[in-house]
């Protein structure tokens, strides 16, 4: 969890001054800013974890971006890492807001059957990059979401553990041919990895939806 994180937005207003000195004000709507943060990817995994971001943000990604209580739809509009060593690369990230789904809650304009119905239909959309099964996403009930959760964990240890070997492909490479392999192995198990984490992102909203609105 980043020490901080830079969100929040602001309201278009008109405002149209008349003759006499009234004045007309008019909220048109909010314009969300962007999320700002930066962090440190430490560990044996580090590289992986930089890889797989900058690879989301290469691909413009649309994915779910949660903290504490908050949660948006955001796509990467800026990724900078600082490769240290192998174990450590800090980083900032820049994050545009594609959607703010707490604010339709607020508005009363949605129910949580809702809600959790899009979530599961946008993970979904992602099953085959992730290498899940379709039939994970029949069942929108709090067991049907949590073997989903559990089957998410398992493809992602799998797809990190390839991303990994492909790694080691690459920097043990003895001839070219071996390289460009190991480089075309890491961006499909990035691709994975980016798949399952925003997979994961819609399956854990949708459960923790279920469970406060007691579908």
């Amino acid at each position: 969890m980043p020490e901080a994180v830079l969100f929040g937005g602001r309201q278009d207003i008109n405002v149209q001054q008349l003759i006499g000195g009234t004045r007309y004000v008019q909220a048109l709507g909010t314009d969300d800013g962007k999320i700002v943060f930066s962090g440190i990817f430490y560990g044996g995994d580090a590289i992986e974890r930089a890889q797989t971001l900058d690879l989301a943000r290469a691909q413009g990604l649309t994915l779910p971006l949660a903290w504490a209580g908050f949660f948006y739809i955001v796509i990467i509009e800026q990724f900078i890492a600082e490769y240290r060593k192998p174990t450590l690369i800090p980083f900032t990230i820049s994050c545009v807001v594609a959607d703010d789904p707490a604010a339709y809650v607020a508005a009363g304009v949605t129910s949580v059957v809702s809600l959790v119905g899009g979530d599961l239909a946008s993970a979904a959309d992602l099953a085959a990059g992730g290498g899940i099964a379709p039939g994970y996403f029949t069942n929108p009930s709090v067991a049907g979401l949590g073997a989903l959760i559990g089957a998410l964990s398992v493809a992602t240890a799998a797809s990190t553990g390839a991303l990994a070997g492909a790694l080691d492909d690459v920097n043990n490479a003895a001839t070219p041919d071996v390289a460009v392999a190991g480089v075309v192995g890491m961006a499909q198990a990035a691709g994975a990895v980016c798949a399952q984490a925003c997979m994961s992102g819609y399956a854990s909203r949708a459960l923790k939806n279920m469970e406060l609105g007691g579908v």
